[in-house]
């Protein structure tokens, strides 16, 4: 089990199963909306992430068609990114910043790496692809 919180502790999420697909995103969105050179999301099942206490707190942004990011209105942490149809399979895809309790997973990849930032050097052995990696 993991547990996390936003940056003020309104949002309070625990994971209860695996933790899959670890990904950097290097597109021009998610630059703006972490204010980084990329954003770090990973995966669970839908029904293994649990948002247990400030559900009230958290607004949505559509950031392209059927495709919301989620964040604490107090703080603006990145909490979720959410579709509006059928194409998350019963995944659930989240900010792997939010995590309190130590984790970790040695296969990870970049994606979207076209677009990283100029001053950004990317070192490490992970995959890095141009576009979303599928």
């Amino acid at each position: 089990m993991y547990e996390g919180s936003c940056l003020c502790g309104t949002v309070k999420v625990v994971i209860t199963g695996d933790i899959k697909a670890v990904t950097h995103c290097h597109c021009n969105m998610c630059q703006k909306a972490h204010g980084a050179a990329f954003a770090t999301f990973a995966a669970c099942r839908d029904e293994d992430f649990m948002i247990v206490q400030g559900g009230d707190s958290i607004k949505r942004f559509e950031s392209s068609p059927n495709y919301f990011r989620t964040f604490c209105a107090h703080c603006g942490s990145n909490i979720q990114w959410i579709h509006d149809t059928k194409e998350s399979n019963g995944w659930s895809t989240f900010a792997l910043s939010l995590l309190d309790t130590p984790f970790h997973r040695n296969k990870q990849k970049h994606i979207y790496v076209t677009s990283k930032a100029p001053w950004l050097s990317l070192s490490d052995n992970h995959p890095k692809f141009g576009g979303a990696g599928n």
